[in-house]
C-alpha cells in the first residue's frame, strides 16, 4: 500500500468546513450543537458501538470508507457524552477534509483502518488527528457562539473583577479564577469538556478580552 498523503489546511479553512457544514444542516443556530442529528439524520451515518476499540488499539473511532459507519469505543459510545460528541464531530471532519483519501482505501473492518493509519509516518498522523480534532472544535463551538457567551459570563462578574482591582489586585492573581468561571460555564452551554473549551478560547484569543 502507497504511504498516505494528507493535504495541509490552513485553520481558516478548517473553520469554514466547520461553519459550510452547520449552515447546510442549518443547525448554524442551535447551541448545544446536535451532532448526533448531524451525523445520524443530516448525513446518514450510522454510528457502531465497539468493544474494547480504546482498551486494546488506543483508538476512539474511525470512519468507513464509504462514509456510512462510524465506529466508536463502547465506553466512549454509553458512558462519555461529551467525548462521544467530540468523536463524532473528528470523525465527521474526517469524512469531509479527508473524504478523498479514505474513499480511495478499502476500510470496512478495525483491521482495515489500523492498515490506513498504520501507512502514515508521524509527521503525516499528527496533521490527519490534528486537523480532524481542529474540526471537531470549531464545529462544537463555533465563534460566533462561543464570543457571544465568554462575553455573556465575562459581564457575570465583572463586579467581581472590578472589586478586585479597587483592592489593587493584580490581572494576574484574578485571570486564573475568572477563565474558571467562564470555561465552567461554557462547557455547559456547549456541551462539550473542559479542554475543549480551553482551546477554542486560546484559539480566538478571547483571555485578552478580560480586564
Amino acid at each position: 500500500m502507497q504511504e498516505v498523503s494528507i493535504e495541509y489546511f490552513d485553520l481558516s479553512v478548517i473553520a469554514t468546513h466547520a461553519k459550510d457544514l452547520l449552515i447546510r444542516t442549518s443547525r448554524e443556530n442551535e447551541i448545544p450543537v446536535d451532532i448526533e442529528m448531524i451525523v445520524e439524520s443530516d448525513l446518514g451515518i450510522r454510528p457502531i458501538p465497539v468493544h474494547g476499540l480504546m482498551d486494546r488499539f488506543n483508538i476512539d473511532g474511525f470512519t468507513s470508507s464509504d462514509f456510512t459507519s462510524i465506529y466508536v469505543d463502547q465506553d466512549i459510545f454509553w458512558k462519555s457524552e461529551q467525548r462521544y460528541r467530540f468523536t463524532l464531530a473528528h470523525e465527521v471532519g474526517h469524512c469531509i477534509m479527508h473524504r478523498e483519501v479514505l474513499s480511495e482505501t478499502e476500510i470496512k473492518t478495525l483491521e482495515d483502518w489500523i492498515a490506513f493509519y498504520s501507512n502514515m509516518n508521524e509527521w503525516t498522523r499528527g496533521r490527519f488527528e490534528f486537523q480532524g480534532n481542529a474540526f471537531a472544535g470549531m464545529l462544537l463551538v463555533p465563534s460566533n457562539h462561543l464570543l457571544k457567551s465568554f462575553n455573556e459570563n465575562l459581564t457575570a462578574i465583572m463586579d467581581r473583577i472590578n472589586e478586585a482591582q479597587e483592592r489593587g489586585i493584580s490581572r494576574s492573581q484574578y485571570i486564573n479564577s475568572a477563565l474558571d468561571f467562564i470555561t465552567t460555564r461554557l462547557c455547559k452551554q456547549f456541551n462539550v469538556s473542559r479542554g475543549v473549551i480551553e482551546r477554542r478560547i486560546s484559539a480566538e484569543n478571547l483571555s485578552d478580552g478580560i480586564p
